[in-house]
């Protein structure tokens, strides 16, 4: 209490709370026989009782106190209460403003704040003044400015205000600016970050004058995987990580610890090697037993680096000796037996028969038919990427001959030739060095480069493994696949000199747009910039979402916060506006959707008629009409005679042996020959205005396909978009057919027509000059009532708005919508209970059948026991007993089995009990059997959930890059599957099944066409079966589900269809919501408005239509990746030039003047291929190492127009207007 110098009491001023409050300070303080010491006072003297508020605003007061070394007066202060002892307390009344000096010499000021409640509760806090802050250390030579905020223009604000701060404060400290940026403020989802080295650094960044030092990014998606890339041999360069050595203490510990280790196996300092000491021959580096030691120990010491900083790795790859450092960073050997491997290894490679060694631009198996002699593959990189290794001889003459023959190649920079043949010697040495180590299990999953799969821990463990390893040829393009495949949106991570892993990880086909590539080291072979270009993947990291261990960071050094703008919060009105008068109405004035309550996500489908059927009066002439006629009197030869009656031209087009002109109206053409479809359309091709063809499924195959024309369809509207996009005329494609819709039992449903509408809408959404209308007509019997059906039919495919099936019945039209279904009708009495029993989960085990699983197993008023049957093309599980040891990877069976084992076992801790049967697609009888095998074993089946097995080849492809067969191919395992269920499940009486589908069927989706496709043929099956049978299925269209967080485009923003989906932990409150729509035979699941969703989609296609030109159909180009630096447009004509030439080599558009070539996907032979255009158009020419070390648009246009004038200031007069 002697302490304490100050107390600011409740005190309300009334006449008998004051006394008894001050009574019983006294009674704690104790009597002051030298009189008061202790100031009292209250801050109601300023601004009165503040009720609930009262207690904060006394320590408000006393902070700010403390901070200004002042005690304020108590206002109207005049003499004491007479009830208080005044003569024996130790308080005095603070009545006016004095210096605060504290209690006793030499110790912190503090006060006590007291906060009375109800009935003399006291939250009674001790504040003491905060302890004086010691002098920054010295800045580095870099620091990492971050800011963060919720939305863009916030994020903006701020850095114009910490620019604003920084100019008037030109002598703040960036060190300690950069510290409070990384520790005092919260991380939000829009992020900036820029290496700066000085205060005019910092604000020519903020300014946005350097858009080369920033980088930019949207992290609401949160962390990443992160994978550790180790390069192997051929990296290296003298002096690589001597910066980082002389400024990062973790790096430079860890270096001085290997070194130390080696030095008994070398006879040498490594460290010569790593700084670059002055008496170093760089050339020394290039002899193996020198080399992998080095290599080794700066890989291993730029992963603790990196580790130190809080980014760990999620796996590990490594190139040939980079998988050792892989391996010793997983735990399979420690640090000293690393060391003393490598050495021993790079000793014995270097004894071993000389060689070369050349990477090629070629596939491997084509590079084999194109030598003779003992050459080998060391490598195979990536699909056209390989390592040749073998004699030099024999290498030199095959690189001039693939050379000249136009193939990239260059010749490695090694002695030896590694991964072959002639390491044999070698292999006895290693493998008795390698039985003297404890090899154990990876604790950290990496990948191997003898199998091109997840390393075991059988492997791992071997010895015979590792001398395998060094012998045979490295399967590093397999590799990458593995890891990107289980990781899609991982950042990798060079940990070593340069980018050439994250180069070849670029070309693997699993390379996705999530996915992003980090070095650690530039490519440089001078060390200067090495901790410049740490910082920056640092910023990249933290910008893209990943957590910094700032503080780890700074290390020892001494940082201090400074003051700082704070946060510039945004207005955000809250006016109700008034409703809207439909959904639609949103979507058409270009709002986002918004994303509702899963109560609010379930619809179901409704046919409304809109308007009666009237005939057909046409006031103009608009387009060709083509009609592809079929049997006599059907409706195309309907459709044509009210077109001729209607005075509109028509062309008609029917089946014959081979194209021909029948007449000026009239033409034949074979169907089975699709490249007949252009020959039509060239020869119309002189109309002007659009044309619209008039098809039915019958136009293009046989009744009784079991398809419905889909690929007669997809040839003509692949030739009939071709003809658009050059004529830049829009086409228009009318489908006219039956069976599609049963309003009141008037006809049968035909699901397999329905593929048509899934194809024909998606068609619709990829070409911006093309429209799908589709009429679901029941031809009525008398003439007269057919052409005014027909005149209906017409009207539509000419005025009414593309993408939604009309349907046509008697004098009225119809159109399905859906409507929402009420949360009244989510209650227990329509609910399918979740009782005791077995249930079947066919396909597929996903995240749908996952949540459907968990939804199972959740607490009911049934205690019986649940079993869960799970029947699908997973492989074989074994017994219960090995199911731990699958999941948590102890037993390599691959990733599918890992999840599945994993999730089972959990729904077993939840009491359910879990059963696998393995077939091997659902059709020929495999699923019947299977359901058989479960009934007997288990009894009476209580439900089902039923998903397609679809194939991933072809599942997302354009519908002019799909191939008809193979979409047959397909379709056919869609349909034949859905048939065997059929069978399977018509002896037994399930409570219910589920059948899943796809929101695509009715929303479409870019790349979507086969899945879309399917997914009608799935709604219209289930239709069919429930009007056919009398046992009910439910159709469930399921909108997108999400497997990991959400990302964001290469503009920072979150993609609709990702902000959409919906997350894996709202799966159970989903099917709690589904389960409770009991009697609906058909529920649509949208995460938005359904209604807006549509309208959004059919206005997106028609402005899209309404921008394109001529040369716009169908863009060739891929759109340019998320990068960590905003796109920047070229800004004079040699800019322009390199940027063209970057967008026609890579296949990508727009190139921005600060890309990295790398970054967008480019590699080493690319890069030549770039050097090649340089010098091809300028006289000079331009090094490849430069290329290299300035690999933007920017840069290598800078470097250009210097080498220009170096060259003209070489030459004479003479020779300059010769050049000019």
């Amino acid at each position: 209490a002697e302490s304490i110098s100050y107390v600011e009491a409740h005190g309300t001023g009334t006449p008998l709370g004051d006394p008894i409050e001050l009574a019983a300070l006294t009674e704690v303080f104790g009597p002051s026989a030298d009189g008061p010491r202790c100031g009292i006072g209250s801050v109601k003297t300023n601004v009165g009782h503040l009720d609930a508020a009262a207690g904060v605003a006394s320590l408000i007061k006393v902070a700010l106190s403390l901070r200004n070394g002042l005690l304020p007066a108590s206002l109207y202060y005049t003499k004491g209460n007479r009830a208080v002892d005044w003569a024996n307390s130790p308080f005095y009344v603070v009545d006016r403003a004095r210096p605060w000096t504290g209690g006793s010499p030499g110790q912190p000021r503090r006060a006590g704040v007291s906060s009375f409640g109800i009935g003399g509760t006291n939250a009674h806090v001790i504040v003491e003044e905060a302890p004086a802050q010691r002098a920054s250390d010295a800045a580095a030579a870099e620091e990492v400015l971050v800011l963060s905020a919720r939305t863009p223009s916030a994020l903006q604000a701020m850095r114009e205000r910490l620019a604003a701060r920084l100019e008037a404060e030109p002598s703040a400290k960036l060190s300690d600016v950069a510290f409070t940026l990384q520790q005092g403020r919260k991380a939000f989802g829009h992020r900036w970050s820029a290496v700066c080295g000085s205060v005019e650094q910092a604000l020519s960044a903020l300014r946005g004058e350097d858009a080369r030092a920033v980088r930019t990014g949207l992290a609401d998606a949160g962390e990443r995987p992160v994978v550790f890339a180790f390069p192997g041999q051929g990296s290296q360069y003298a002096g690589m990580g001597a910066e980082l050595y002389a400024q990062e203490p973790v790096y430079r510990e860890t270096v001085d610890r290997c070194a130390e280790l080696l030095m008994p196996h070398l006879g040498m300092d490594v460290r010569d090697a790593l700084l670059g000491r002055e008496g170093f021959e760089a050339e020394r580096l290039e002899e193996t037993w020198l080399t992998q030691p080095v290599l080794f120990v700066a890989e291993y010491a730029l992963a603790r680096l990196w580790m130190s900083v809080g980014v760990k790795p999620a796996a590990l790859i490594g190139h040939s000796l980079g998988e050792y450092t892989a391996a010793c960073i997983a735990g399979v050997f420690s640090l000293e037996e690393g060391l003393e491997l490598v050495s021993v290894r790079g000793r014995l490679m270097h004894r071993c028969e000389a060689g070369a060694m050349a990477a090629v631009n070629a596939n491997a198996a084509e590079l084999t038919e194109q030598w003779k002699g003992t050459l080998e593959i060391a490598a195979v990189n990536g699909p056209k990427m390989s390592v040749v290794t073998g004699a030099a001889e024999e290498v030199e003459e095959l690189v001039a001959r693939l050379q000249s023959a136009g193939v990239e190649c260059r010749r490695l920079r090694t002695g030896g030739a590694f991964h072959s043949s002639r390491m044999e010697p070698a292999l006895g040495e290693l493998e008795a060095a390698l039985q003297r180590v404890k090899l154990s299990a990876p604790r950290i999953p990496y990948v191997s480069n003898e199998t091109g799969e997840w390393i075991t821990a059988e492997q791992a463990g071997s010895a015979a493994y590792w001398v395998s390893h060094a012998r045979h040829t490295v399967k590093f393009a397999e590799n990458a696949e593995c890891v990107l495949e289980r990781y899609p949106n991982a950042v990798v991570i060079e940990v070593g000199p340069g980018q050439t892993l994250t180069s070849l990880m670029r070309q693997s086909v699993r390379w996705g747009a999530e996915h992003r590539g980090v070095r650690t080291l530039p490519p440089g072979r001078t060390g200067a910039g090495e901790r410049r270009q740490w910082l920056d993947s640092v910023a990249e990291l933290w910008s893209g979402g990943q957590s910094i261990a700032w503080k780890a960071l700074h290390g020892n050094r001494v940082r201090n916060r400074v003051e700082l703008p704070t946060y510039p919060f945004e207005r955000q009105r809250y006016w109700i506006e008034p409703r809207l008068t439909s959904a639609a109405a949103s979507a058409v004035r270009g709002r986002g959707l918004e994303r509702l309550e899963p109560e609010q996500w379930l619809y179901e489908p409704m046919f409304r008629p809109t308007t009666s059927i009237s005939t057909w009066h046409p006031k103009e002439r608009s387009g060709l009409w083509v009609v592809f006629e079929e049997e006599r009197g059907g409706w195309m030869d309907v459709l044509a005679e009210r077109l001729e009656h209607a005075n509109q031209p028509v062309v008609r087009i029917r089946e014959a042996a081979g194209f021909e002109r029948l007449s000026e109206r009239l033409y034949g053409l074979n169907p089975a020959r699709p490249e007949q479809y252009a020959l039509l359309f060239d020869a119309l091709a002189a109309g002007k205005g659009p044309m619209r063809v008039i098809c039915s499924c019958c136009s293009w195959t046989q009744e009784d396909s079991s398809f419905g024309g889909v690929t007669g369809f997809l040839q003509l509207s692949r030739a009939l978009q071709a003809h658009a996009g050059a004529a830049g005329n829009s086409a228009h494609l009318c489908v006219v057919t039956e069976g599609l819709y049963n309003i009141a039992g008037e006809t049968d449903v035909r699901p397999e027509r329905m593929m048509v509408a899934g194809l024909g809408q998606v068609w619709m959404q990829e070409h911006a000059l093309s429209a799908f209308h589709l009429a679901d007509a029941l031809m009525p019997n008398r003439r007269s009532q057919a052409a005014a059906m027909a005149d209906a039919i017409l009207e539509d495919f000419m005025s009414a708005p593309a993408g939604s099936p009309r349907i046509y019945r008697g004098n009225q039209r119809w159109m399905r919508e859906y409507e929402p279904v009420h949360a009244n009708r989510q209650d227990a009495d329509n609910e399918i209970a979740h009782t005791a029993g077995t249930y079947l989960l066919i396909g597929p085990f996903d995240r749908k059948m996952q949540a459907f699983a968990q939804y199972l197993v959740q607490p009911s008023p049934d205690p019986g026991l649940k079993r869960i049957v799970i029947i699908n093309e997973q492989p074989v599980m074994p017994d219960k007993a090995v199911w731990p040891a699958i999941a948590n990877g102890e037993i390599p069976a691959g990733d599918k089995a890992r999840q599945a084992a994993a999730h089972a076992l959990r729904l077993e801790e939840l009491g359910a009990e879990v059963h696998f049967i393995s077939i091997a697609s659902p059709k020929q009888r495999a699923l019947t059997e299977a359901v058989d095998q479960a009934a007997a074993l288990f009894g009476e089946l209580t439900g089902v959930l039923y998903a397609d097995w679809s194939s991933e080849e072809i599942t997302f492809a354009a519908a002019s890059e799909l191939d008809g067969q193979a979409v047959e191919a397909e379709l056919d395992r869609t349909a034949q599957g859905l048939d065997e269920l059929e069978r399977a499940l018509a002896p037994y009486r399930p409570e219910f099944c589920f059948i899943q589908s796809s929101i695509a069927s009715e929303l479409g989706g870019l790349g979507l066409s086969l899945h879309a496709a399917a997914a009608a043929y799935t709604e219209a099956f289930v239709r069919r079966h429930n009007e056919l049978t009398d046992s009910r299925w439910r159709c469930i269209q399921w909108d997108a589900w999400t497997s990991g967080p959400v990302s964001s485009d290469r503009e920072g923003r979150v993609s609709e269809l990702a902000r959409l989906a919906i997350r894996p932990e709202e799966g159970v409150r989903l099917w709690t919501k589904l389960m409770a729509c009991g009697n609906s035979s058909h529920c649509l699941v949208s995460t938005a408005d359904f209604a807006a969703r549509r309208a959004y989609a059919l206005q997106s296609h028609s402005r899209q239509a309404e921008q394109a030109g001529p040369d716009k159909g169908n863009l060739a180009l891929r759109p340019r990746p998320a990068l960590p630096v905003p796109l920047v447009a070229p800004r004079h004509d040699m800019e322009q030039q390199l940027a063209d030439a970057w967008s026609e080599l890579l296949g990508m558009e727009p190139i921005g003047i600060h890309d990295d070539f790398f970054n967008l996907g480019g590699h080493s032979l690319l890069a030549t291929q770039v050097i090649s255009w340089v010098n091809s158009r300028f006289p000079i020419e331009f090094p490849l190492k430069l290329f290299f070390e300035h690999p933007t648009v920017a840069e290598v246009a800078e470097a250009i127009e210097a080498l220009l004038i170096e060259k003209l200031e070489s030459m004479t007069d003479e020779q300059v207007s010769e050049l000019l």
